[in-house]
């Protein structure tokens, strides 16, 4: 992801400023702003419904679009979504590039708010809050009673249980070879029951002439042992954002691409095959090159009232429909917002 305090932002453009202008009338409200029920204390997050013109739909529908807000100022820069099966219902996990940890139930049938229990807690690592690079958290995974967190910046794959992080992190030297504000960007697990069992991927953010880093990690997730890098090639120009692989084995992608003149644009895509077992002949630290397999689901234009979408979560609802989830990273930045995304597959 690339922030204001590395570069001066491009959202701040008079041109995007105009483009947004036009992006909000766009994604005008169905209905007014209606505050999310029984949150933690002293967050109180509000959903506003909205409408999206995507430029192309493809075995996908729109199921909802939520903006949501909180006063907390941890609230927002959503870099990494899960949704899972509870106790209570569907609950989402979301961490955000200021190093925040946010948990809610999911309903996206709830036209006036998909949201309920919000809470937002700070990362911990050695009972200490995470600060400055080491905070900047891009992708989440489940693995196990575990999550996975992925760092850039400070690149590293973090274990965490909770909001406590443990010590030992999953840092490899061709981790470190990744741009600093522009590193791992996507995660994702195998779910039980798809092969290759226990098996993480994660994927860079930017392409070099072979493609997309992408790098599989198996077995273990303590990092004794070096994951096996590969290339994902994928059409320009969109970068990796977000990555899920579902139930069904399919791994799901979400890219973006910004064009200071114009705006941003979302691509949400599907691999017909996984390329998760192509990946996994590669040694350590080779580059073995991964052929796209992958059917557009959707796409999204500068004026389809999109945002900055940052992160995907595959899930099956109780008449087995695939859903995909998306949610947006705001930046901190007023001239954009947090976006909730509910797509649901019709085939």
């Amino acid at each position: 992801m690339k922030r204001a305090d590395q570069k001066p932002s491009p959202w701040c453009t008079a041109a995007q400023i105009a483009s947004l202008a036009t992006l909000a009338l766009v994604g005008s409200g169905l209905a007014a702003q209606a505050a999310c029920p029984a949150n933690a204390p002293g967050l109180a997050v509000t959903a506003e419904p909205v409408t999206l013109s995507p430029e192309r739909l493809d075995g996908v529908s729109i199921a909802g679009a939520w903006v949501l807000t909180a006063p907390d100022p941890r609230f927002g820069g959503f870099s990494g979504l899960l949704v899972e099966p509870g106790a209570e219902g569907l609950a989402v996990t979301a961490v955000t590039d200021r190093g925040a940890l946010m948990t809610a139930l999911y309903d996206p049938i709830e036209t006036g708010c998909p949201l309920s229990a919000v809470s937002l807690e700070t990362l911990t690592e050695e009972g200490s809050a995470l600060t400055g690079d080491a905070r900047d958290a891009e992708a989440l995974a489940r693995y196990g009673d575990a999550l996975l967190i992925a760092f850039e910046r400070d690149h590293r794959i973090a274990v965490a249980r909770g909001t406590a992080l443990e010590v030992d992190a999953w840092r490899d030297p061709e981790f470190e070879a990744l741009p600093f504000n522009g590193g791992i960007e996507a995660l994702a697990a195998t779910p039980e029951g798809i092969e290759p069992a226990d098996t993480v991927i994660a994927i860079g953010e930017e392409a070099d002439s072979a493609g997309f880093p992408f790098f599989v990690l198996r077995d273990r997730i303590d990092g004794a042992e070096r994951p096996r890098e590969a290339r994902l090639r994928l059409p320009p120009p969109h970068s990796v954002t977000g990555a899920d692989i579902g139930s069904d084995g399919r791994l799901y992608l979400v890219r973006r691409h910004f064009d200071p003149s114009v705006g941003v644009s979302i691509l949400v895509e599907a691999f017909r095959r996984s390329p998760v077992s192509g990946a996994t002949g590669a040694d350590a630290g080779s580059s073995l090159p991964i052929a796209a397999d992958a059917r557009q689901l959707a796409l999204f234009g500068p004026r389809s009232g999109i945002d900055n979408m940052e992160a995907i979560a595959a899930w099956v609802d109780a008449d087995g429909a695939v859903h995909l989830t998306l949610i947006s990273d705001d930046n901190f930045n007023p001239l954009q917002r947090t976006l909730l995304l509910d797509l649901v597959l019709e085939e």
